[in-house]
């Protein structure tokens, strides 16, 4: 259920109805994007205690929470244009934006492509580089039993299966054809590569318990990062700002303001 709490405003991007927030009024901006199957609404209690110290806006990606679901398939190149152009239209100035698991994806995009669009950048649980051999292994044996699984009397049965073994994004992404084929594209889109093209300053935050986006994947990234700062959320999954939100903020703080 989408609950946004703050009042959201509307913006046409590339012909996309783009939802998002935007709170406080300093110079300095705070940019949060979201992960795949999320929205900003996942943003807004962090953005309740930093908006007193940062302009704090958060988008809903196309496709999610109250944003126009675009006619044809994305890919992460497609995510990252919107996010700049999204920052033109509304003139923002001294940005640092945050992006967790996809969002860290996009981030890491366009520090690629555009390397002096962010001076800086943050980086939570992000994905984007190479899956680890047992997510490999994980996308084989769904590649293997996805037919087995159309048949109509046995779709609950593989929902129950990827639930227990925390495999829901196949659920999730099974749906629409845009789900499905941005799913599939946006996979293909990693930078193992081309890390060392990043030219911010970038704080990756991670944590041990994270099986979406590993603790390794976060450690690669701040080895090929030149300018990368690896700060790891104790007991906590792939969304560990919201496990300890206090130390994300302080950490978020310093970061910034140093």
């Amino acid at each position: 259920m989408y609950n946004v709490v703050m009042q959201s405003k509307k913006i046409v991007i590339q012909n996309c109805l783009i939802n998002y927030i935007d709170e406080g009024t300093s110079s300095q901006t705070l940019l949060f994007l979201h992960g795949w199957r999320s929205s900003l609404t996942v943003w807004e209690e962090i953005i309740k205690d930093l908006k007193d110290s940062f302009r704090c806006i958060a988008i809903d990606l196309p496709g999610f929470g109250l944003s126009q679901e675009p006619p044809e398939p994305f890919n992460t190149k497609k995510y990252s244009e919107i996010v700049l152009e999204f920052t033109e239209k509304l003139s923002l100035k001294n940005v640092v934006p945050v992006g967790h698991s996809f969002g860290g994806r996009i981030l890491i995009s366009i520090g690629i492509s555009n390397p002096k669009k962010f001076s800086k950048m943050v980086l939570v649980n992000p994905s984007g580089v190479k899956l680890s051999s047992k997510n490999r292994a994980r996308d084989l044996i769904v590649k293997i039993v996805k037919p087995v699984f159309k048949i109509g009397l046995l779709k609950p049965l593989r929902n129950w299966i990827y639930k227990k073994m925390g495999w829901e994004d196949y659920i999730a992404n099974s749906g629409s054809q845009f789900y499905q084929a941005t799913f599939k594209n946006i996979l293909t889109d990693t930078y193992n590569n081309s890390l060392s093209n990043i030219k911010s300053s970038v704080l990756v935050f991670s944590s041990e318990n994270d099986n979406d986006a590993p603790l390794a994947s976060a450690e690669f990234i701040n080895r090929e990062v030149k300018d990368s700062v690896l700060k790891i959320i104790p007991k906590a999954g792939h969304y560990s700002f919201l496990k300890n939100p206090k130390l994300f903020n302080n950490a978020l703080l310093e970061f910034v303001e140093n």
